[in-house]
């Protein structure tokens, strides 16, 4: 009678056993992801290379911008869902959970990308956008420090390659603090083009670069 009662226990036991892990199964656990809700679209992560996202990642933010350099045409874009099950597209390409997924950015100005991620349950969906603006002509590096008398060599980016040789208008304000060329001039057919900053007094100078308009700003500190 001892051993029938034990094999008794033991078929009990293994029976609530295999209650408690289809009840797991159902709620999402043991499958290898984050415990969520069936209705879970959020992203548990997002970045974007090159560039740094404005404002800082959060689940409930769904709007982000960043920048790039003039001649930056994609960016790496990797995103991670929440929920173990969802699914998501960037750039309207399907894509795997915590991949880096490469996008275009072909035109001057803002580049829209967006993250569509759909929940567990096939329904539920959410929308992230992060817009890239790409510059028609950049200056690097943007920031430097040079001592008095000494000189720095900057670089003027255009978005595409110049046709013809394209001149750069350049300026420094206020006078006084660094010399700088009147213009640089991107040669035909290429892309970039280098300028030389003198320094003469302590001070911070802002450096621009205009093309047809479209301006580009360094600064340089003069301890």
């Amino acid at each position: 009678m001892r051993l029938l009662g034990t094999l008794k226990d033991t078929v009990l036991g293994i029976g609530s056993i295999v209650i408690l892990a289809a009840l797991l199964a159902s709620c999402g656990g043991g499958g290898g992801g984050r415990e969520t809700s069936n209705d879970d679209a959020t992203l548990a992560g997002l970045d974007v290379t090159p560039g740094t996202l404005s404002p800082a990642f959060s689940p409930t933010t769904i709007s982000y911008s960043t920048a790039v350099i003039a001649d930056i045409a994609s960016v790496d874009v990797t995103a991670t869902v929440t929920a173990a099950n969802a699914t998501m597209a960037v750039g309207g390409a399907p894509v795997a959970s915590g991949m880096a997924h490469t996008v275009s950015i072909p035109i001057v100005g803002p580049n829209p990308i967006q993250v569509v991620v759909l929940a567990p349950n096939g329904t539920a969906n959410k929308t992230y956008t992060i817009t890239v603006t790409r510059p028609a002509i950049s200056l690097t590096p943007a920031t430097s420090s040079i001592p008095v008398s000494g000189s720095e060599d900057l670089t003027v980016t255009l978005a595409a390659s110049a046709v013809g040789d394209t001149g750069v208008t350049l300026s420094a304000s206020p006078a006084g603090v660094v010399l700088v060329p009147t213009t640089v001039v991107v040669p035909n057919g290429q892309g970039k083009s280098m300028f030389t900053v003198t320094s003469i007094m302590s001070g911070t100078a802002i450096i621009t670069a205009d093309l047809n308009g479209s301006p580009a700003t360094a600064t340089i500190t003069v301890p």
